[in-house]
């Protein structure tokens, strides 16, 4: 048996939950798209899966996080946590973070996606805030009943 399902993955800058940006690098790196984050600086993470999951729990960047549940119906299931960019170090000019996020789901397994990011420093809006507002990240699930984890079959950023 086969589960299909999708994630989306919202990111905003708190207090004031401003979008995060994200720009196209082609093949010059790991991943073709990158998300701009700045250091120092604390973002919410929603995740909203449809059908419905139970997200136990997430590591960012080897970082637990404690999901908080926001919604779960028939469609869909919302829950949300913290990216705190404390401690990471601001890339420089070339370079980018392979920041992996690790999502624990009751009775699925676990899905490991890694964020390719741009770090920049933590009052620097020029350049952070330059490139195509990332609504969200949607991922396309797939996992088989043989296996404990999820592969993502496709993602993309609207």
């Amino acid at each position: 048996m086969v589960l299909d399902f999708k994630v989306s993955l919202l990111i905003r800058k708190r207090p004031l939950e401003q979008p995060v940006h994200f720009k196209e690098d082609g093949g010059r790196f790991e991943l073709q798209r990158t998300v701009k984050l700045n250091v120092n600086t604390k973002y919410s993470m929603e995740f909203t899966f449809r059908p419905p999951q139970i997200l136990e729990a997430v590591t960012v960047a080897g970082a637990g996080v404690t999901p908080n549940r926001r919604q779960f119906d028939d469609e869909l299931s919302v829950f949300k946590a913290d990216l705190i960019t404390t401690g990471m170090d601001k890339d420089k000019k070339g370079s980018r973070h392979q920041v992996p996020v690790v999502l624990q789901l009751k009775g699925v397994g676990e899905l490991k996606v890694n964020l390719q990011c741009k770090l920049y420093p933590e009052s620097e809006v020029q350049h952070s805030c330059w490139g195509a507002v990332c609504n969200n990240i949607e991922l396309e699930c797939k996992r088989h009943e043989a296996s404990s984890f999820v592969d993502v079959v496709s993602t993309s950023y609207r």
